[in-house]
């Protein structure tokens, strides 16, 4: 029975990653009322894969993304603090956007490779790294591409 278990998990698990987002690579979408527009993207590696990614703007959650998922708004033009994390972990990764109107923003979130280390020691692990960094938490978000 465990086998089967696997075996449907893994045939569910290839199913969803070959779910694309609706906008093709290398478009930019047409923004509205002269402000930017931001896609998040979460990458498909393992590292902490069953756990979603929480995305806040500016304090307020805007998406929860699961391995591979993305998701697409419109942004004021302006400075904006993207933030990732997790309910669980005491810390948190923070990004500043300086958006500028018109333009088209990749966001990526990733696992950090720091964290997945310090999970290898368990509950200790993580607080010790989650201690020494202050920028730190289970994912990361950077501006993979501007348009």
């Amino acid at each position: 029975m465990n086998r089967v278990f696997q075996l449907a998990l893994a045939v569910l698990l290839a199913a969803l990653s070959v779910c694309e987002p609706a906008l093709a690579e290398g478009t930019a979408p047409q923004t509205h009322g002269g402000g930017a527009r931001v896609k998040i993207i979460r990458t498909k590696e393992l590292g902490f894969g069953l756990r979603d990614a929480r995305v806040k703007l500016d304090g307020r959650q805007v998406a929860s993304l699961g391995r591979g998922e993305t998701a697409v708004f419109d942004l004021a033009p302006g400075r904006h603090v993207f933030a990732v994390d997790v309910w669980d972990h005491p810390n948190v990764y923070k990004m500043t956007l300086f958006a500028r109107p018109g333009k088209f923003y990749t966001l990526e979130v990733s696992a950090r490779e720091e964290a997945v280390a310090s999970s290898f020691f368990g509950g200790a692990g993580m607080l010790a790294e989650a201690g020494a960094n202050k920028n730190g938490g289970l994912f990361k978000i950077r501006i993979a591409s501007e348009k």
